[in-house]
C-alpha cells in the first residue's frame, strides 16, 4: 500500500469566468444551429453530425478547463486540470520561483507551452509559480497564493535533496 502523505497545501482556482461564458455563448449557439438544421429535411446528415461532436467537444472543455487544482505534500506537488495532471516529486526538482503570467508568453489560458519550453497550467492571469526539473523540464503554475506556494515549496525541496 503507498505511503500517503499530509497534504500541505491544497488551492483549487476557477477558471477565468469570461473563458467560461465564451464556451457556454459557443454551446448554446451551436445547440440553436443543431435545431434549426435539424428542421430542415432536405438538409443532409453531415453537418449535423460535425455541430454535434462540436458541442461535445466544447462540453468535455467546459468540464476539464473548469478549475485548475493544486496540491502540495511531504513528497510532491500535483497540479492540473480535471484528469490532465502533473505529478513531480521534490527530489527531481531543481528550483522554484515566483513568476508573472504573461499572455504574450502563453497566448491564452489552459494548458499551454511556451516557446521557452514550458508547460503553463493556467486559470487566470497574475503571479504564479515556475517550476525547473532536474531533467531541464520547467512548468508555470498560476496560482492566488504565490507567495506561500513558494515558502512550502522551497521547504519540501530542502529537505527532499537533505535526505537524498
Amino acid at each position: 500500500m503507498p505511503h500517503q502523505s499530509n497534504i500541505l497545501y491544497r488551492e483549487n482556482q476557477p477558471m477565468v469566468s469570461w473563458v467560461i461564458l465564451l464556451l457556454l455563448f459557443v454551446f448554446a449557439s451551436n445547440f440553436a444551429v443543431l435545431l434549426l438544421l435539424s428542421s430542415v429535411p432536405q438538409m443532409p446528415v453531415w453537418p449535423k453530425l460535425l455541430l454535434a461532436a462540436v458541442m461535445a467537444a466544447l462540453s468535455v472543455m467546459m468540464w476539464t478547463f473548469r478549475r485548475l487544482s493544486i496540491e502540495l505534500t511531504e513528497t510532491d506537488i500535483s497540479f492540473g486540470f480535471a484528469l490532465i495532471r502533473k505529478r513531480l516529486r521534490w527530489q527531481d526538482v531543481e528550483s522554484v520561483e515566483e513568476v508573472p503570467y504573461l499572455f504574450s508568453r502563453f497566448i491564452g489560458w489552459g494548458i499551454r507551452y511556451d516557446m521557452r519550453g514550458t508547460f503553463g497550467f493556467i486559470a487566470r492571469s497574475g503571479m504564479g509559480v515556475q517550476i525547473q526539473t532536474r531533467n531541464r523540464w520547467r512548468y508555470f503554475i498560476s496560482t492566488n497564493h504565490p507567495q506561500e506556494l513558494l515558502n512550502l515549496a522551497k521547504t519540501q525541496i530542502k529537505q527532499a535533496h537533505a535526505r537524498a
